[in-house]
C-alpha cells in the first residue's frame, strides 16, 4: 500500500512539473534565455553544488520530486537549460502526452552517447535510456532560437554560378539524408542521419527537398543524381539556403554542410548503421504488444522505427496497419499513400484498400484492391486481395462482381472459410435463398468455433430455410439487407 502511494505521488509530481514547464515555456517561472542565476537561486533555493561543466549548478531535488535538478548558465549568467532527472525512467509516449509534444525536429547523441529527441518549438529535449528509446531518463527545458530564414529568391531567377569553397584533398561534402525519387519527381526524405547537417537544420522523414544552396529541385525532378549535385553546390562551412515542403507547407531554413575525410565518412556510415539497427529493433519490439492487441504501445514503437528509418516497406505497412486498427484512418492513409508515390508493391495497394474499407468508402477501396491484384508477386496467391475486393463490391452493392472474386478466393485456398460466408451474403442479396443457405452451412462446417460469425451464419441459414419453404424470407427489403451487410462489414473491419 505504502509503495503504491509512493508511486502515485511520484507520478503526480512528475505530471505537475511537466505540464508547468511546457505550457508557459518555463519551469516554476524560470525561463531559459531570459531568467538569471539570481532568479534560479531565488526560486530553487541556493545551489548545493557545481556540475562538471562550467556554468552548471545543482539544486536540491527533494522539493521537486526528481532525483536530480541542474541548471546551465551562459557566460552572462542567463539560464541556458534546466535539466530534470525523474526518480525513474518514464515511457516516451507518456511524456509526449503530458507535454503535448509535436514531431521532434531531430535526433542526436549527447556527450554521454545517449540518444536525444529535440523539440525546438517547445524548448524540450527528451533523453533516453541507452538502447531503449521508449524510456526517458532526462527532460531538458532549453532556450531555442528560431533558425534564420533563408532569403527569398524568385522562382524565375536563374541559379547563380558559385565557386565552392576549397575542400581539402580527399574530403567530401556531407549533408546526411537518404532519399527516393517519387513518381511525381519529388526528392522525398526517408531517413535523416543522426548528428548530420540535415538533422541540425531540422529536416524530418517525409520532407520533400526543393532547394539546397543555389541548386533547385522543384518537382518534377528527372535527374536521379539531383541531390548529389545539390550537395556540391553550396560552400562547406557556410550557411546555405535550404527549402523543403512538409505536409504541404513550404519551409525555408539554412544549413551548413561539412566536408569529411574518408575515415570520417566511415565513422558516419557506422553511426547510420547503428541508427538502422535501432529502427529494426523498435520494429521487432512492436510485435509483442501488437499480438496482445495493445495497439497504442505498438504504434509508439513503430513510430520510432519509422522516424529513424522510413526506407523499409514493412515499417510503413505495419505503422499504417496499427493506425487503421486504432481507427486513425487519416494517419494510416497518409503513411500508405506517401509510400505508394514511389512503391508500387501489391501490399501497399492492399493496405490502402483496407483503410478505405475502414472509412466505409467501398468504391475507393475497389480501385486499391484491383491495383493490388495487378501488382501481385509470383509468391503471393492473391487470396486476401480477391476476398477483400469481393467484400468491397458487396459494400458497393455489386453482388455479381463480388461473386467472381469471392469464388476466386475460395478456389485459391479451399480450406479458408471466410469466402463462403461472404458468398452467402452475396447470394442473400440476390435473393438466391438455396445458394445462400448452402454457403452458410459450408462456412459453419468449416469453422464452427468462430462464435460471432458462426452464430450469425447459423441464424442466416435458418432464415434461408424458411425463405426456401415459404419463398418469402420476411426481410427482403433492400433497406434491411443493406443495414445487415453494413453491420457485418463493421464487425469484420474491427479484426
Amino acid at each position: 500500500m505504502r509503495e503504491n502511494m509512493k508511486r502515485l505521488w511520484l507520478a503526480l509530481v512528475i505530471g505537475v512539473f511537466l505540464c508547468a514547464s511546457v505550457h508557459a515555456r518555463e519551469y516554476m517561472g524560470l525561463q531559459p534565455g531570459r531568467s538569471t542565476r539570481a532568479d534560479a537561486d531565488r526560486v530553487l533555493g541556493k545551489a548545493i553544488g557545481s556540475g562538471p561543466e562550467d556554468g552548471q549548478a545543482d539544486y536540491d531535488p527533494a522539493d521537486h520530486g526528481v532525483a536530480r535538478l541542474t541548471v546551465n548558465f551562459d557566460d552572462r549568467g542567463i539560464i541556458r537549460s534546466i535539466n530534470l532527472y525523474p526518480p525513474k525512467a518514464y515511457p516516451r509516449q507518456k511524456m509526449i502526452e503530458w507535454l503535448e509534444l509535436e514531431a521532434p525536429d531531430r535526433m542526436q547523441r549527447n556527450a554521454d552517447g545517449a540518444l536525444e529527441e529535440i523539440y525546438s518549438a517547445q524548448g524540450i529535449i527528451l533523453t533516453f535510456v541507452p538502447g531503449d528509446m521508449n524510456q526517458v531518463i532526462q527532460l531538458t527545458h532549453f532556450y531555442a532560437e528560431k533558425p534564420p530564414a533563408a532569403k527569398a529568391v524568385s522562382k524565375t531567377q536563374a541559379p547563380k554560378t558559385q565557386t565552392p569553397a576549397v575542400i581539402a584533398a580527399g574530403k567530401t561534402p556531407y549533408f546526411g539524408v537518404s532519399t527516393v525519387l517519387t513518381d511525381a519527381g519529388e526528392i522525398l526524405i526517408l531517413q535523416v542521419h543522426m548528428e548530420s547537417p540535415a538533422a541540425a537544420a531540422g529536416l524530418q522523414v517525409e520532407d520533400v527537398l526543393l532547394r539546397l544552396g543555389d541548386y533547385r529541385m522543384q518537382p518534377p525532378v528527372t535527374d536521379k543524381a539531383a541531390l548529389e549535385k545539390a550537395v556540391q553546390s553550396p560552400p562547406t562551412g557556410t550557411a546555405a539556403p535550404l527549402v523543403f515542403r512538409r505536409r504541404g507547407e513550404k519551409i525555408r531554413r539554412t544549413v551548413t554542410l561539412t566536408a569529411l575525410s574518408d575515415s570520417e565518412l566511415a565513422a558516419r556510415k557506422a553511426l547510420t548503421q547503428e541508427q538502422i539497427d535501432l529502427a529494426a529493433d523498435f520494429y521487432q519490439r512492436a510485435n509483442q504488444p501488437f499480438k496482445a492487441k495493445h495497439y497504442r504501445e505498438a504504434a509508439s514503437l513503430l513510430e520510432q522505427a519509422y522516424g529513424l528509418d522510413a526506407r523499409p516497406r514493412n515499417h510503413a505497412i505495419a505503422l499504417g496497419k496499427v493506425y487503421r486498427l486504432l481507427q486513425r484512418y487519416q494517419d494510416a492513409e497518409h503513411i500508405l499513400a506517401l509510400r505508394a508515390r514511389f512503391d508500387d508493391a501489391s501490399i501497399v495497394h492492399y493496405s490502402l484498400g483496407r483503410v478505405a474499407m475502414g472509412q466505409q468508402q467501398a468504391a475507393k477501396a475497389i480501385g486499391h484492391f484491383q491495383a493490388s491484384i495487378k501488382t501481385l508477386s509470383k509468391d503471393d496467391d492473391g487470396h486476401l486481395d480477391h476476398l477483400w475486393l469481393g467484400i468491397a463490391y458487396l459494400g458497393d452493392k455489386r453482388p455479381a462482381d463480388a461473386d467472381r472474386h469471392l469464388k476466386k478466393a475460395a478456389a485459391l485456398r479451399p480450406k479458408a472459410e471466410d469466402p463462403f460466408y461472404w458468398l452467402g451474403r452475396s447470394a442473400e442479396m440476390q435473393k438466391r435463398w438455396q445458394d445462400a443457405r448452402a454457403y452458410y452451412d459450408e462456412y459453419l462446417e468449416m469453422n464452427p468455433q468462430n462464435a460471432d460469425r458462426a452464430q450469425d451464419a447459423k441464424r442466416r441459414s435458418e432464415k434461408m430455410a424458411l425463405a426456401i419453404k415459404h419463398d418469402d424470407p420476411g426481410y427482403q427489403t433492400g433497406r434491411k439487407m443493406g443495414e445487415a451487410l453494413g453491420n457485418a462489414l463493421k464487425g469484420l473491419l474491427s479484426d
